[in-house]
């Protein structure tokens, strides 16, 4: 399987990485210095020279990590 880097578009910067492929206008949680941050795909791209996907996302309000929090598990 290739790496699939999570890369944040406001701040061009790696937030993360992942083992699953997500789709556009996906969201996803990812915990970024110890914060649970909540970003929404925009793009999925291969990039050959690093042997792997880069998934670009935009920083979101964290409405469904909310909502995570309330399920009793």
């Amino acid at each position: 399987m290739k790496n699939i880097f999570i890369v944040d578009i406001d701040t061009k910067e790696r937030v993360g990485m992942i083992d699953f492929l997500p789709r556009r206008e996906e969201r996803i949680t990812i915990n970024y210095h110890g914060r649970n941050l909540e970003y929404k795909v925009g793009c999925v791209v291969y990039h050959p020279s690093e042997n792997g996907i880069l998934v670009f996302v935009n920083l979101v309000d964290n409405y469904y990590e909310k909502i995570i929090k309330n399920i009793k598990w």
